[in-house]
């Protein structure tokens, strides 16, 4: 998701998982149905404005989990227990 995100495109992913907490607002959740999805994807496929703004919010989104900021939070977790031991 975050690649396709980062990327501009418009995503669909089910309501399991860490999917939706990834998307947020950034794409379409649903619930893990086919049916549902056909009927999310054709969406989608329908509309060029929803998928410019998914776009331009999934952009924005995949920023927040870049590499080297969840890298500098995971370092900075680990010198604060560190430093508390």
């Amino acid at each position: 998701m975050l690649e396709a995100m980062a990327c501009g495109k418009a995503v669909v992913c089910s309501n399991r998982g860490g999917l939706p907490e990834v998307v947020d607002n950034a794409g379409i959740i649903s619930i893990l149905n086919t049916k549902r999805f056909v009927y999310n994807i054709s969406k989608l496929l329908k509309d060029f404005r929803l998928r410019e703004r998914y776009s331009r919010r999934g952009i924005e989104r995949a920023k927040i989990f870049d590499w080297n900021k969840v890298a500098g939070k995971t370092i900075a977790l680990y010198k604060k227990i560190i430093r508390n031991k």
